[in-house]
């Protein structure tokens, strides 16, 4: 069974079996500056003479999405999400940028604590998929930006892990924040060696993978129970 027939079984498995169950739904975003995010394993401009240890983490402000949690018997319960985030690396001391946007769709399970407040912890694996993929370089006076969205996989399998609080407002309404470490498990970058841009700068890759830590904070409301 590949992962995305994982996904499809696990839904229709919850479809199934959410008697007596309790269904939230909700929003999230980040806050302007917790979500980050960088590319691990060693990579090269060749052309430039630039490694891996010349480029650090990217600090996009995008990450927002959707929620659903199916609550089953307490205190577990498994979290889904449709969210749209942007990821990637940059260059140290220039505006050099990687940014890659996906959409991400997780499958989290979920064991929380307590009554009016809540602590939580989490882990599961999600699903991205690459949306667009571009390369922007400014210096000087010099403006350069390209697609390279066919340098990276189409699809990602990722691992997560997480923990956080939530609050019920009301017997309906509940706020949450949530801390999240996110590490792709199958290679960011589809191509290796001799990977050759726009610009002319050849580089190469080899066994890269995206993290990313990130604080959400969402608002969900709960729906009646779905007794049959």
């Amino acid at each position: 069974m590949n992962i995305k027939s994982f996904f499809i079984f696990v839904l229709l498995l919850i479809m199934n079996n959410t008697v007596n169950a309790q269904v939230s739904v909700g929003v999230k975003t980040v806050p302007l500056i917790p979500n980050g995010s960088s590319l691990t394993g060693t990579f090269e401009n060749k052309t430039a003479n630039k490694g891996s240890d010349d480029y650090q983490g990217y600090l996009p402000i995008i990450n927002f999405g959707i929620t659903i949690d199916y609550f089953f018997q307490n205190p577990f319960s498994l979290h889904t999400e449709l969210n749209y985030k942007v990821q990637g690396y940059q260059y140290i001391g220039e505006f050099e940028i990687f940014a890659l946007n996906y959409i991400e769709i997780p499958l989290l399970f979920r064991y929380q604590r307590g009554d009016n407040i809540k602590f939580f912890i989490q882990a599961g694996p999600s699903l991205k998929f690459l949306t667009q993929a571009t390369h922007d370089y400014r210096k000087k006076g010099i403006k350069y930006e390209s697609t390279i969205t066919d340098i990276y996989s189409s699809s990602v399998l990722v691992g997560n892990l997480g923990l956080g609080i939530s609050y019920e407002i009301s017997e309906r309404m509940t706020l949450s924040s949530e801390f999240r470490y996110g590490y792709d498990l199958t290679q960011t970058v589809k191509s290796a060696d001799n990977v050759l841009l726009d610009s002319g700068d050849t580089w190469t890759f080899n066994d890269t993978h995206l993290t990313q830590v990130a604080i959400t904070i969402g608002v969900s409301y709960k729906l009646k129970s779905t007794k049959r």
